[in-house]
């Protein structure tokens, strides 16, 4: 796992990917804590952190695309599969060190929190949790497109769905306050995200008859769920994609709410990610 590691943290800085995403990723943030914290006079580094959300929907899926889509395309999986490490440690190399990329330009913003102290007074524990909170938000990220970049060899590909995952993400705490309080649109919007589920299962096992009967198992029992008990679907989506959106439980730390289950939430996902990155490898291993 650790050559495999300075591998792939060699990799950045030679084809100077690293020292663009870092060097992007810093000024934004700079831009915004000049702007928020030290113009707007605000103490709380979570405001700026709150709003800089946004560069993860675009820089994320950058580092992540070529993790194990290049490695497909140019046919070298298969020689590092045959080496005596496991694909796990394959992974958490690879994981790990684009974490470590996206760990450097989080290390600088912990020194905001200090440079505001100077002008007056910080709540430091509140900044830091924040920062730790938005760090492992941002490792979530990482964990999926991971994963999708074991799913192809286009990296573009990886790029896009990636794309798409951190913008239905950033934004259904949103989605989720202008859905409709009925019943009957509660269970429409079910209905979807069970066909969304259904054809990452397609995707991951390419057996249409699977994901075809895990999507009908699951919607009969919603559809027999609405009909013996029609009232708890009402505001049912609504609290739902509040209650799992990734944001929602970010900005309970910018509030100042250090949540111990939102960590848990959020590494969980992680090793899931993980997880689904060896299940996808091993398959097309073996296929």
């Amino acid at each position: 796992m650790k050559a495999i590691y300075k591998k792939e943290l060699k990799s950045y800085f030679t084809s100077m990917l690293g020292y663009a995403v870092i060097a992007f990723f810093l000024l934004i943030v700079g831009v915004y804590f000049w702007g928020v914290n030290l113009s707007g006079g605000s103490a709380a580094i979570g405001d700026t952190l709150g709003n800089i959300c946004f560069v993860y929907t675009v820089v994320l899926p950058i580092l992540t695309m070529r993790l194990l889509a290049e490695e497909q395309k140019q046919k070298t999986d298969q020689l590092l599969f045959s080496t005596p490490v496991s694909i796990w440690d394959v992974v958490i190399g690879k994981f790990l060190a684009v974490v470590t990329i996206f760990t450097i330009p989080v290390l600088v913003i912990c020194t905001m929190p200090l440079v505001l102290k100077q002008f007056g007074t910080v709540l430091m524990l509140k900044s830091y949790s924040t920062i730790f909170a938005f760090w492992l938000l941002g490792c979530v990220m990482l964990a999926f497109g991971l994963f999708i970049s074991s799913l192809t060899e286009n990296q573009i590909i990886a790029a896009v769905v990636s794309f798409a995952f951190n913008i239905v993400i950033l934004l259904m705490a949103s989605i989720a306050s202008m859905m409709p309080a009925t019943a009957i649109a509660s269970l429409i919007g079910f209905t979807i995200l069970l066909l969304i589920v259904a054809v990452f299962i397609f995707v991951f096992v390419r057996n249409i008859i699977v994901a075809g009967a895990c999507w009908i198992v699951g919607e009969g029992a919603l559809v027999v769920a609405y009909v013996l008990k029609k009232t708890l679907f009402e505001s049912a989506l609504e609290k739902v994609l509040g209650g799992i959106s990734f944001y929602s439980r970010f900005n309970d730390f910018v509030s100042g709410n250090f949540n111990i289950a939102s960590i848990i939430y959020y590494i969980t996902f992680i090793v899931l990610f993980l997880f689904l990155a060896v299940q996808a490898i091993q398959k097309r291993r073996w296929s």
